[in-house]
């Protein structure tokens, strides 16, 4: 054997080392037949892929281990054979290399992949059957997915593409059974990490906000590069599926207007009527207020308008001068908001549900999500005002991907009736990506969103710059709660000379009634460039109240 022929070789040996090795990322020695790396510290060695043949070019799954290796019963064994089965229509998203190579071969190797490949299994081999049969079946795919979960919970170092293709097997297990906002919350927990994972790698040089934006490096683990291609594509799936989770009758599709649908709403834009209905006391005690059915969309708008008013009102004095923040729990009783918000979605849902596909105009389809947009986000406030912590942001933040995914298609047909939307998500939620492109798309939206992306774009540098390395961190290492600020109106700096200054009146945590307000300097030379100066304070008030614009220019 010649010199090439032995460099050959020794590439192709070096790409063969044992699954074990590979997962722990850790250089095999490849000794046949099982690897003594792994033997000499005490663990199993899982065997080697087999390589498919090079004559056999079509894309096929190729299983590098036996399947019967660590599958201990025949039920078992049927499940994985289901999956098998499924996985070649699985293509959409993700390569059949990501199956193959490592979803598959690591279901032989690690417990929690395996677990939901056995639970996905025996849920795509649910038959409607006998009803003891069927009722085996639903136990089997409980038992697996409540293992996998307690594998990846209970390993202290997890392998983070492990936990990456777990959110994917999640993700899948969710939506093949309809669950779509879970499925959601999957997507975006495994777009988290990635984002993170990716922002980790010092050689890299990317600072993208968005999957889509990242390349990836000729460095990057094959994986990685794969993962990222997946999680980019279901980042622009997430409004799919936020569509098939409303009920099926009151839904509507939210897939972009065409060119003819927008020009045919800008010639007559029929803005929603955003005047509070009368019957509609700001008695927070009072508990009986209930909803008729909506007549109409301007029925519903001005609804809503009173329930904005009673969601963003300050809160009444605290006689018992308590400044501790207020403790959050499921077991509480809602508030008369959060009830109310609950009943406004029932009744315009049930209004919506009136509709039928040839009655329905561009008009109704537009007001329809501008609407839902606007209880989302006042549901989402109400909730952080409820238990004064900002956190319930971060716990939740599927809810401000999915209302930056619905105003992403509104934009093209709306633009006052988003400022204060807008304005919610680039002052309240802490993720980089998710507020720049809140403060991108309020300078789009005339003079009022230009100014309030100046406001937003102040409030989001002092928290940056507020947070330290010693405090707790959230996702992506955004500011912590202790470093966040609370916005509350707009007044001129005193003094002549400082006509472009003004204050904003901010408080921080903790968000208690009696929280002391103090001021903070900001430069907004807009206001006095296009003579904004009496109207900047309206402006910012009509967003923090969560008003729907009209102008005010």
């Amino acid at each position: 054997m010649d010199c090439k022929d032995m460099r050959v070789n020794k590439r192709q040996k070096s790409a063969l080392g044992c699954l074990t090795c590979k997962k722990r990322k850790v250089k095999c020695d490849e000794q046949k037949p099982q690897c003594q790396r792994c033997l000499s510290t005490g663990r199993t060695c899982d065997g080697y892929p087999v390589p498919s043949p090079t004559r056999d070019r079509r894309p096929g799954l190729l299983l590098a281990v036996p399947v019967t290796q660590h599958l201990r019963t025949a039920e078992d064994y049927r499940a994985f054979q289901n999956f098998m089965s499924l996985v070649p229509s699985l293509a959409n998203f993700a390569s059949t290399e990501l199956w193959n190579t490592y979803i598959l071969q690591l279901s032989q190797a690690d417990a929690a992949i395996q677990h939901i490949v056995l639970s996905v299994g025996h849920l795509v081999g649910t038959t409607s059957g006998e009803i003891a049969l069927k009722e085996q079946q639903e136990k089997l795919i409980c038992y697996h997915y409540s293992k996998a979960l307690h594998a990846l919970t209970n390993d202290p170092n997890p392998d983070v593409y492990i936990v990456l293709l777990s959110c994917l097997l999640f993700c899948l297990f969710e939506e093949l059974q309809g669950n779509c906002y879970p499925a959601i919350q999957h997507i975006v927990a495994g777009r988290d990490i990635i984002f993170k994972h990716i922002r980790s790698y010092r050689s890299s040089a990317s600072r993208s906000d968005n999957l889509v934006s990242i390349k990836a490096s000729s460095t990057w683990n094959p994986l990685l590069a794969q993962l990222l291609q997946v999680y980019s594509r279901l980042e622009m799936h997430v409004a799919v599926l936020e569509a098939r989770a409303l009920n099926p009758i009151a839904r509507l599709p939210l897939s972009g207007f065409s060119e003819r649908e927008i020009e045919c709403y800008s010639k007559v834009p029929n803005r929603l009527c955003w005047d509070t209905h009368p019957p509609l006391s700001n008695n927070v005690n009072d508990n009986d207020v209930t909803f008729p059915e909506f007549a109409n969309m301007v029925d519903a708008s001005r609804y809503l308008a009173g329930l904005a008013a009673i969601c963003v009102a300050n809160l009444p004095a605290n006689p018992s001068n308590e400044t501790r923040p207020r403790w959050r729990s499921t077991f509480l009783r809602p508030s008369r908001q959060a009830l109310l918000l609950d009943h406004w979605l029932e009744a315009f849902n049930a209004m919506m549900s009136t509709y039928t596909a040839s009655k329905i105009t561009i008009h109704d389809r537009v007001h329809c999500h501008i609407l839902r947009l606007y209880q989302s986000c006042l549901a989402f406030m109400n909730k952080a005002n409820e238990t004064g912590q900002e956190r319930i942001f971060d716990e939740n933040k599927v809810i401000f991907d999915l209302n930056m995914f619905r105003m992403t298609i509104l934009k093209s047909v709306a633009q006052e009736e988003l400022i204060s939307p807008l304005f919610f998500v680039a002052t309240r939620c802490r993720i980089g990506y998710v507020r720049c492109t809140a403060v991108e798309y309020l300078r789009r939206c005339g003079l009022e969103g230009e100014f309030l992306a100046d406001v937003a774009e102040r409030i989001i540098q002092v928290e940056e710059s507020n947070h330290s390395e010693e405090d707790e961190t959230t996702s992506f290492g955004f500011p912590a709660e202790t470093s966040r600020l609370r916005l509350h109106g707009l007044q001129p700096a005193i003094g002549q000379d400082q006509q472009e200054m003004f204050r904003l009146m901010v408080s921080s945590f903790p968000y208690h009634p009696h929280a002391p307000i103090w001021p903070l300097t900001v430069h907004l030379p807009l206001v006095q460039e296009r003579g904004f100066m009496v109207k900047a304070g309206a402006c910012l008030e009509r967003a923090l109240r969560f008003e729907m614009y009209p102008s005010v220019s």
